[in-house]
């Protein structure tokens, strides 16, 4: 199981659109020292070729392996939307999940996330979680 801290999680976020919330979701990263500056782009780059909307308001944003460079080391970070954001002409996202992964670990970190947002309940409670203790408790199933 994959053991999440308060410092990835960012609540109450807000943005004009999906872009936006990619350039939020790089920063957070470059901020623990995850990725580097160009990691921004190359979510950009990776979103214009294939969507990764999950679906239920539910987004995980990650790079091609060719941009897998950009990363210095693994790491994910939760954004929340309780306003909801524009991810495409039909979707609307309350929950991003932004993946970094190093040396191979891209397809068992995306499992491993996707396994622990699979319940649409789940996934909507943590996009309206007052706090980051709440969200935390919801996310580990202690609620």
């Amino acid at each position: 199981m994959m053991k999440i801290t308060a410092e990835e999680v960012t609540l109450g976020c807000r943005a004009k659109n999906r872009d936006d919330v990619l350039r939020q979701a790089a920063f957070e990263l470059a901020a623990r020292g995850c990725v580097d500056i160009g990691f921004s782009k190359a979510l950009l780059d990776r979103e214009k070729e294939l969507s990764t909307w999950i679906g239920s308001g539910l987004a995980m944003p990650h790079i091609n392996r060719r941009d897998a460079r950009r990363v210095n080391r693994s790491g994910f970070h939760f954004l929340q939307y309780p306003e909801g954001v524009s991810w495409d002409k039909s979707h609307v996202a309350f929950l991003v999940v932004v993946v970094a992964a190093k040396d191979g670990e891209h397809i068992d970190m995306l499992s491993s996330l996707a396994d622990l947002l699979a319940d649409e309940r789940k996934v909507t409670r943590l996009s309206l979680a007052a706090n980051k203790e709440a969200f935390l408790n919801i996310l580990n199933d202690q609620e």
